[in-house]
């Protein structure tokens, strides 16, 4: 994407769009109405605010996350060294599979661990919550209390 474009976009699938349509008028379809609706959020990583958002969260988090992905890395590490092991395609060795189970656990342990302290991080961001609802309201669908906390942190942040 270019700098210039929107900097967060926000889409729906177009099949899950005509679907949840065509179930208000065919009742054989119902099923497709009573799904959730889904959205595609996408970040354009060119544009000079999401560039700035990223910069901060990165100095911010860097002294924390730095030994998460270390051993992350080196998990990983472990991990490709165990599967490689299958070079005859009969599987990982017996011996082996209580390791590879072990550090697969711990490699979801970290990654839970680092996006609970990036949620964290992120959750006192007002500039990350303006883009997020910039982009909501700009598809309509920022309504009610959302609405009202967007408004307010608006004139909080002129």
């Amino acid at each position: 994407m270019a700098p210039t474009d929107k900097p967060i976009i926000i889409t729906q699938s177009e099949y899950m769009r005509r679907m949840k349509e065509m179930a208000q008028f065919q009742p054989g379809m119902s099923f497709y109405g009573e799904m959730p609706n889904a959205y595609n959020l996408t970040l354009n990583t060119n544009h000079n605010l999401i560039t700035s958002v990223i910069e901060n969260a990165e100095k911010a988090l860097e002294s924390e996350l730095k030994p998460i992905n270390e051993d992350l890395a080196a998990t990983a590490n472990v991990i490709k060294a165990i599967r490689d092991l299958n070079k005859d395609g009969k599987g990982v060795p017996d011996d082996k599979k209580k390791d590879l189970e072990d550090n697969e656990a711990h490699e979801r342990e970290l990654r839970d661990k680092k996006t609970a302290a990036i949620t964290r991080y992120a959750q006192d961001q007002d500039k990350v919550k303006q883009l997020i609802d910039i982009a909501l309201l700009g598809n309509g669908l920022l309504k009610g209390e959302a609405l009202n906390n967007f408004l307010q942190r608006s004139i909080d942040l002129l």
